[in-house]
């Protein structure tokens, strides 16, 4: 016989052919067209023996019951909580999409998924997590993260998904960690923090070059609108006599934040040339 899973007890009532017989249920007396008493069903099979005794004392006859108790079909969640972040909406067990929104800082996060049926069993990404603890890190890249946890109820069929999309934000540093003209010298000496300098370069030096650094690796920079690869030299810049303003802009990994960074440098006039010299009387 197969019952259903809210099914956790069950009678048996035998009755005797012979009214001078005995019968017992799983080693219990029962009286002939009585039910026995409440008999607990596990989930599964579980065998119920009805043994008849005649009159004689002697002869018997086994009856075997194999009551088959399904599993539970809750797959449903009673809570799931973020290490970092907050569930958008409001977790309930009936909605399975959820958003969150975390700093570029968080890298990692972990999900602590709470199961509504103890005997229910649930997946982070397709990685076992035990009710109620976090699950291992997971990475997060930049931008949309979708992060899938998927319970399976008592009967091993029934399954719930909960989806739920984290978005890691982009960097905002747009600062240089290095900044070097391939002739003259800074002033003051190169500090991130500092975004105005100068430098001087003989009438000799007619082109120059700058090296930014950045020092978030996913912003980009450009020399006087010119993307240039953090670390390498900018393409020649020629200098006019006197003064030349050479900007280098960084642009952060938003895409929105930026800093230019200003130098200028003072090209010096050239030497007076003779020409011609004429002996004085």
């Amino acid at each position: 016989a197969s019952v259903s899973n809210a099914t956790s007890t069950i009678t048996v009532t035998p009755t005797v052919t012979d009214s001078n017989a005995t019968v017992k249920v799983n080693t219990v007396t029962v009286a002939s067209g009585v039910a026995s008493g409440a008999i607990a069903l596990n989930v599964g099979a579980n065998t119920i023996t009805t043994v008849v005794t005649a009159q004689d004392g002697t002869t018997t006859q086994t009856y075997t019951t194999t009551v088959t108790r399904a599993g539970a079909n809750n797959a449903a969640l009673s809570n799931l909580v973020l290490s970092s972040g907050t569930l958008s909406p409001t977790f309930a067990g009936g909605t399975t999409s959820y958003t969150s929104t975390v700093t570029n800082a968080i890298s990692t996060i972990t999900v602590t998924p709470t199961v509504s049926d103890s005997n229910a069993t649930v997946k982070v990404n397709g990685i076992t997590v035990v009710s109620g603890s976090a699950s291992g890190s997971i990475s997060l890249n930049v931008g949309s993260n979708t992060i899938t946890t998927v319970v399976t109820a008592q009967d091993g069929t029934t399954t719930q998904t909960y989806t739920t999309t984290v978005t890691r934000a982009a960097a905002s540093t747009a600062t240089l960690s290095g900044l070097t003209l391939s002739s003259g010298t800074l002033s003051p000496t190169f500090a991130s923090g500092t975004t105005s300098y100068t430098a001087s370069v003989t009438n000799a030096t007619n082109t120059i070059t700058v090296t930014p650094t950045v020092t978030d690796i996913n912003s980009t920079v450009k020399v006087n609108g010119t993307t240039v690869a953090s670390g390498s030299a900018s393409g020649s810049i020629s200098l006019n006599v006197g003064s030349n303003t050479i900007t280098t802009a960084v642009t952060a990994q938003d895409g929105t934040t930026t800093q230019t960074y200003t130098a200028t440098v003072t090209r010096a006039v050239a030497a007076p040339t003779i020409t011609s010299l004429s002996p004085s009387s």
